[in-house]
């Protein structure tokens, strides 16, 4: 489990994720479609949200296609740097992943 607190606003995430499921070739942990929605959405190319998470291009593109996971430090930085707010982040993130019950 990771906590990032914002200190420029009152957001704490907590972040879990069940890693049995996301790392046996299970489910999917990126919604693609909403992400990609996300970033078309912020005027941001996807070379310029690529250099602003220090990834390559096609690194960001196999995280984004579900060929490699993003670390708990991009889906934070992705969060801010597109603005995504809280229900949203789960709807990409987690939906699929995490219980909240």
């Amino acid at each position: 489990m990771k906590i990032y607190v914002d200190n420029q606003s009152t957001r704490v995430y907590i972040v879990i994720v069940d890693f049995k499921s996301t790392t046996n070739g299970g489910e999917k942990v990126t919604n693609s479609k909403l992400l990609n929605l996300e970033i078309r959405k912020s005027g941001l190319s996807r070379v310029e949200v690529a250099k602003k998470l220090g990834l390559s291009l096609v690194s960001l593109g196999k995280k984004i296609n579900n060929k490699v996971e993003f670390k708990a430090s991009e889906i934070y930085k992705l969060i801010f740097l597109l603005d995504i707010g809280d229900e949203q982040t789960f709807n990409i993130f987690f939906a699929d992943v995490v219980d909240l019950q």
